[in-house]
């Protein structure tokens, strides 16, 4: 496997980063990839490292299931799911509880060799296995546990990045292009972890005026409607970013605004590509900028409402430069 480059998009959420991952997408040797999810979800690869030293034997077993499951979803559609999409394209709409949690991705269009990949990591990370039964497992019959002493934190660093590279090449491979790019939108409130499984990876940050950001969220179906209630969510969200940032190297990571890069979208970009060291691309202006929806919360909130959310974020508010 030869080296190559692992990079980042990262933010609150509604606040650019679907436009930045669509604009480094068609950069002629970048990686174009959906959210596979199985990064930073719970009980993804993150979420299992970050456990490892909250050890017993039973945590374990349950954290490998559960890593194990969430890897299994989002390899391949099933029947069922694709049954479902073709349901959802001839009706139009079919109720949510109808569909699996990953339902429509399938990282094995991209990487057809997963499968292969999740058994190999499972296995490194097994010493043994025996037929058992917790109290509290699904169902009435037993099955397999597997146990691992507590997991040294380099060889797990090793294992896990191991596979995410082995996956990351693959699909690099494919599409005849040098550069692995991971959208998930809250990338950066888990980069400080990112780092300890993939040290050479880089992250761009993308934020926005704070109350377009609450704005936006109120249309959304997994932030509540009210903005006070989504300010708050959103406070901490930008709180929890400022602590993973003092935690990590300032080489790492690159912040820009939503606001630049619809003013002056070819110097922002020039910077992108110069901060994750890829020649600049003339491909990265063919995307319409003009549909930002600035100032939309002056639009979106009463009076009452204006005040609270401001009085929630000033600091933030205050901070990235917004009146």
């Amino acid at each position: 496997m030869e080296q190559f480059d692992i990079f980042l998009i990262g933010g609150s959420g509604r606040s650019g980063t679907t436009i930045l991952s669509k604009i480094m997408s068609l950069h002629p040797d970048i990686a174009d990839v959906p959210e596979l999810r199985y990064l930073i979800d719970p009980d993804g690869i993150v979420d299992f490292y970050s456990a490892a030293h909250e050890w017993s034997p039973y945590h374990y077993d349950r954290r490998l299931e559960r890593l194990e499951a969430l890897l299994r979803d989002v390899a391949k559609n099933s029947f069922y799911e694709n049954l479902v999409a073709y349901g959802t394209y001839v009706f139009k709409r079919l109720p949510w509880k109808l569909r699996t949690r990953y339902w429509g991705i399938s990282v094995e269009t991209y990487c057809p060799d997963f499968q292969k990949n999740i058994d190999a990591l499972i296995n490194e990370l097994t010493f043994i296995s025996f037929e058992g039964e917790w109290i509290g497992m699904r169902g009435m019959h037993s099955k397999k546990i597997r146990y691992k002493p507590p997991p040294d934190q380099v060889l797990l660093e090793k294992v896990l990045g191991d596979f995410l590279r082995k996956t990351f090449w693959s699909i690099l491979q494919r599409q005849r292009v040098h550069s692995y790019l991971e959208k998930n939108t809250w990338n950066h409130l888990w980069f400080d972890k990112i780092l300890g499984i993939l040290p050479e990876s880089k992250l761009v940050h993308i934020f926005r005026d704070p109350r377009d950001v609450v704005s936006s969220y109120c249309n959304q179906s997994w932030m509540p409607t009210d903005p006070v209630q989504s300010a708050m969510i959103l406070r901490d969200l930008l709180q929890r970013w400022e602590g993973v940032k003092n935690r990590i190297p300032k080489k790492s990571f690159y912040e820009i605004s939503l606001e630049q890069l619809v003013a002056e979208p070819e110097k922002i970009l020039k910077k992108v590509c110069h901060f994750y060291g890829v020649a600049w691309s003339d491909e990265l202006l063919k995307i319409d900028l003009s549909h930002s929806n600035r100032g939309r919360w002056e639009k979106h909130f009463s009076e009452d409402q204006s005040c609270e959310v401001q009085e929630i974020l000033a600091d933030f508010i205050g901070k990235s430069g917004y009146e």
